[in-house]
C-alpha cells in the first residue's frame, strides 16, 4: 500500500503541478492586438497539452499498468478534453480572454498527441531493451 501511494505522489504530483501551471497562466488578462501571431495560439495550445498527455500517460501506465495502454491513451485524450473544458470555462471570468472550441479541440489533439508519443517512446525503448537486454524504468 505504501508503494502505491509513492507510486501516485511520484507520476501524479507533476501531473497535477503542470495542471496548475496551465490555470495559472490561463489566468493571465491578455490584451489580443499584443499577440503577434494569432495561429500560433492552437500551437501553444496543442504544446502545452501535449505536455500533459505525456504526463498523465506516465502517471497512468505506471500505476495501473503497461497492459492497459490503449485505454491509457483514451484516458488521456478524455482528461485533456475536460481539463480543456475547464480551461476555457475558467477564461469566461478572466478578462480580455476569449472561450473558443478551436481551443478545447487544439487541447484534445495535444493530448492524444503526447500521449502517443509516450507510447512509441515505450516500444522503442522496449524494442532496444529486447535487443541488447538492457533494463531500464518505464
Amino acid at each position: 500500500m505504501i508503494r502505491f501511494l509513492i507510486l501516485v505522489f511520484y507520476y501524479y504530483l507533476p501531473v497535477g503541478l503542470y495542471m496548475l501551471l496551465i490555470y495559472i497562466l490561463s489566468s493571465f488578462s491578455v490584451n489580443v492586438n499584443d499577440i503577434p501571431v494569432v495561429s500560433n495560439d492552437k500551437f501553444m495550445h496543442i504544446l502545452e497539452y501535449s505536455i500533459l498527455g505525456f504526463l498523465f500517460i506516465r502517471a497512468y501506465l505506471n500505476t495501473v499498468g503497461l497492459e492497459f495502454r490503449i485505454r491509457g491513451v483514451f484516458t488521456s485524450i478524455v482528461f485533456a478534453f475536460l481539463m480543456g473544458c475547464f480551461d476555457e470555462y475558467h477564461q469566461l471570468f478572466v478578462p480580455n480572454r476569449v472561450v473558443s472550441l478551436g481551443d478545447i479541440l487544439a487541447d484534445t489533439i495535444g493530448g492524444f498527441m503526447g500521449s502517443f508519443f509516450y507510447i512509441v517512446v515505450l516500444y522503442v525503448r522496449f524494442r532496444k531493451e529486447k535487443r541488447y537486454g538492457q533494463d531500464s524504468e518505464v
